[in-house]
């Protein structure tokens, strides 16, 4: 006797063959509905932009292309690019965010990066801030800053960070002998971290500079001790070539003098 065949169940229910018609109607219904919104948005008036904001800090900087945006729509605004420009032309420029505000203005925001010190990782100068940021080359009259040398290769472009763990090092020692009443007296024209074991700092005026010698361990403590002993009446920093604070007891080294 032969066997009846089963009948074969569909894959799915009507029901769900309803939903799913229903679904990807109200799909197609919004993407016209959005992209009709979209199109009312790039050609009214409404979404001209009417007002853009620049904060307070960012009065002195000529931002490109901010004069072209009054009257643009703001649909057709490329914040990305606008972005870019500024970043470009003013690279001391830190957590630059630029926002479109509905339905017609556009904010700036940012804050200004300030020259700390001096580096030379690709040979040519090049300003950084305290977090270790590079801003640009520095200018004729820009105002004598200490130079941390020692940094591994790098092509710096400003705006990039350095890549050297050793330039925190040097930026921290460089805040302590600024943060120091007595240190702040003496000019600190460079820091030398080529060493980690023997950092080299100088001081002093030109012609008559002396040479500190620290480690990376337990500088700010160190530096505490120099205060202390340059403050002493009995030394006279003319005549120091080098003070070693590597060890318990500062080593200080006199300059040899020259016999008439």
């Amino acid at each position: 006797m032969a066997k009846r065949k089963q009948s074969s169940q569909p894959l799915l229910s009507a029901e769900a063959v309803s939903k799913i018609g229903i679904g990807v109607i109200v799909f197609i219904t919004l993407f016209f509905v959005v992209a009709g919104i979209l199109s009312f948005g790039r050609q009214s008036d409404l979404f001209a932009v009417k007002d853009v904001f620049i904060p307070e800090n960012l009065q002195n900087f000529a931002l490109p292309d901010v004069a072209k945006l009054k009257g643009q729509n703001i649909f057709q605004v490329d914040l990305a690019v606008l972005e870019k420009k500024v970043r470009q032309k003013y690279p001391q420029l830190a957590n630059l965010r630029v926002v479109k505000r509905f339905p017609d203005r556009i904010e700036f925001s940012a804050f200004k990066r300030d020259a700390f010190a001096l580096v030379a990782p690709d040979g040519r100068l090049s300003l950084i801030d305290k977090e270790g940021f590079s801003i640009g080359a520095p200018s004729k009259d820009a105002e004598p800053l200490p130079l941390i040398k020692g940094l591994a290769k790098q092509k710096l472009i400003p705006g990039d960070a350095l890549g050297d763990d050793r330039a925190k090092i040097g930026i921290e020692i460089i805040k302590v002998f600024r943060e120091d009443r007595l240190l702040s007296k003496e000019p600190l024209r460079s820091v030398d971290v080529g060493d980690m074991a023997r950092i080299v700092c100088v001081l002093g005026e030109e012609g008559d500079t002396f040479e500190v010698l620290l480690d990376k361990d337990n500088f700010a403590r160190k530096a505490g001790g120099l205060a202390t002993l340059i403050s002493r009446n009995d030394v006279d920093l003319l005549k120091v070539k080098y003070i070693d604070l590597r060890f318990e007891e500062p080593l200080v080294g006199q300059k040899k003098t020259v016999k008439k």
